[in-house]
C-alpha cells in the first residue's frame, strides 16, 4: 500500500485485509509506505501501526524518496482508498507494469483496466470479493 497512512486512504482495510489472508494461511508480504499526517483528523497513529507490525500482519517502511525502487520488487501495489483521489502515486506502478488492486471510487478506478491492469474493489471492504 502506497499512501499517506489515514483511515479515509483505506488503511484499516488494509490490516484486515492483511490478517484475513495471514489466518487462512496465504503466503504474502504485506508492506506500507507513506508519511503520517499527525494534523489529519483521519490520522493513524505510530502507535497502532506498531501493534501490527508486531502481530507480524504489515512491515511499514514509512516514506520513501525512491518509490520506483521499491515498487520494482512488488507483485502488486495496493489502493484501498475511499477518499476521491487526484494523481495517485499508484500510477508510477502501472508505469512500471505492476497491477494495482484498489477501490471503486473517483480517481482510483480509473486506474485500473478491471481484471487487465488490477482490480477494482468495493469501496471500504477487506473481503476481497473473487481475490481471497
Amino acid at each position: 500500500m502506497i499512501a499517506r497512512v489515514l483511515k479515509t486512504k483505506g488503511y484499516l482495510e488494509f490490516i484486515e485485509t492483511a490478517h484475513i489472508s495471514k489466518e487462512i494461511g496465504l503466503k504474502i508480504d504485506f508492506y506500507l509506505c507513506g508519511g503520517l499526517d499527525d494534523a489529519h483528523p483521519s490520522r493513524i497513529t505510530k502507535e497502532k501501526i506498531g501493534i501490527a507490525e508486531s502481530e507480524h500482519i504489515i512491515q511499514y517502511i514509512g516514506h520513501l524518496s525512491n518509490l520506483q525502487q521499491f515498487i520494482s520488487y512488488a507483485d502488486c501495489v495496493v489502493l484501498p482508498s475511499y477518499d476521491n483521489e487526484g494523481m495517485s502515486r499508484s500510477l508510477e506502478a502501472l508505469s512500471m507494469g505492476i497491477s494495482i488492486i484498489t477501490t471503486d471510487n473517483r480517481g482510483c478506478r480509473e486506474l485500473v483496466l478491471n481484471d487487465v491492469t488490477g482490480f477494482v474493489i468495493l469501496s471500504r471492504s477487506s473481503k476481497l470479493k473473487g481475490l481471497i
